[in-house]
């Protein structure tokens, strides 16, 4: 009886101090969620497009003469990009204008002649039909007249067009014509981007909208520069294939990079836009995964609290704008913890 009665204490000694150690609080340390929360940078490939990517075409039918501009080269509005031969339309131009001043000087007689029929229908001396004759001929002279005025302006039209000037501030791109050749209407001669006029172009994904419109500031890194761009328009239609829609972003106050510095980006050049989200995120590394769902811990009562985070990944920061900032999150000891488990808090 004394043996089993030793046995029993021996027993009770390796127990009871396991149990003290189940009983015992387990030790964690706290920060605050506002301590904790991050506001991640989001990174999104991206290019500058021109507003105006043209191919200026032949509008009439001649041999090109002269190209004016090499390839690279930046021209200024309204600068000489082509010359056809205008031997011919000078031609028809000198005709029309000759012909107009013809028909100007016998509406001028036409008119001088009306008057004096005019005085002498007074007078009793010519005929009311003779009156009549002499307005019908200035009615006629003028209506020929504006008919070859116009003839004159399209003859000086199609002159012009022989001439073909940079309708914008352009980087020739491609040079399609060559000296020599016959040019058809419609035969693409040079092409040419707009210089000036620029956007930046990306495609994010879906879940990306509602941060990207909230973002406080956006800007366009490239090997240009830091360029501050502003949210344009993003396109309702859904890319299914990329999971994506196409974003437009401007330039704010003109293509001026970070610095101040008056730097224009060139049009097609690469580089990434990037935002910062103005929710708060949780750290990846402060989420825990218990029966099967990632959450983190927080602190309640002296007892840890799961929180299960929805659509939260492994590996990524997680939205979470609805925790209060003064939340006490469970940092150091979140592995040991369950739900519910009595914690002491470690003096920092």
């Amino acid at each position: 009886m004394k043996k089993l009665n030793k046995g029993l204490w021996v027993a009770a000694l390796f127990v009871f101090p396991l149990q003290l150690a189940a009983d015992a609080d387990i030790p964690v340390s706290v920060k605050s969620f506002k301590q904790l929360a991050i506001y991640p940078v989001v990174h999104v490939p991206a290019s500058v497009v021109s507003l105006n990517n043209s191919k200026l075409s032949a509008e009439v039918n001649a041999v090109i003469e002269n190209i004016a501009v090499d390839v690279g080269q930046t021209v200024e509005r309204g600068s000489v990009l082509l010359q056809l031969d205008s031997s011919y339309y000078q031609l028809e131009f000198d005709r029309s204008k000759a012909a107009l001043q013809s028909i100007a000087a016998k509406r001028d007689l036409a008119e001088y002649q009306l008057q004096r029929a005019k005085r002498l229908s007074n007078q009793k001396v010519v005929s009311e039909e003779l009156l009549k004759q002499r307005e019908s001929d200035l009615k006629a002279l003028t209506s020929e007249y504006a008919a070859q005025k116009a003839s004159r302006d399209i003859a000086k039209r199609n002159l012009d067009k022989c001439t073909i000037k940079s309708p914008f501030k352009a980087i020739v791109k491609e040079r399609l014509g060559h000296v020599g050749e016959l040019a058809s209407i419609g035969t693409p001669l040079i092409h040419i981007v707009d210089a000036e006029h620029l956007e930046v172009s990306a495609k994010i994904q879906s879940n990306d909208v509602v941060s990207l419109s909230s973002a406080k500031q956006i800007e366009l890194v490239s090997q240009g520069g830091r360029f501050n761009i502003s949210l344009k328009n993003i396109t309702p239609a859904y890319d299914s294939f990329e999971r994506s829609q196409e974003v437009r972003f401007s330039f704010v106050g003109g293509a001026v990079d970070s610095t101040g510095e008056n730097k224009t980006d060139l049009p097609g050049a690469f580089g990434k836009i990037e935002w910062q989200k103005s929710a708060p995120h949780i750290p990846a590394d402060l989420t825990v995964r218990r029966d099967g769902d990632l959450g983190i811990f927080i602190l309640k009562d002296n007892k840890s609290k799961f929180i299960k985070l929805t659509n939260a990944k492994e590996g990524q920061p997680v939205e979470q704008s609805q925790l209060p900032e003064t939340v006490s999150v469970i940092v150091d000891g979140r592995y040991r913890v369950e739900d519910g488990s009595v914690v002491k808090v470690k003096q920092q």
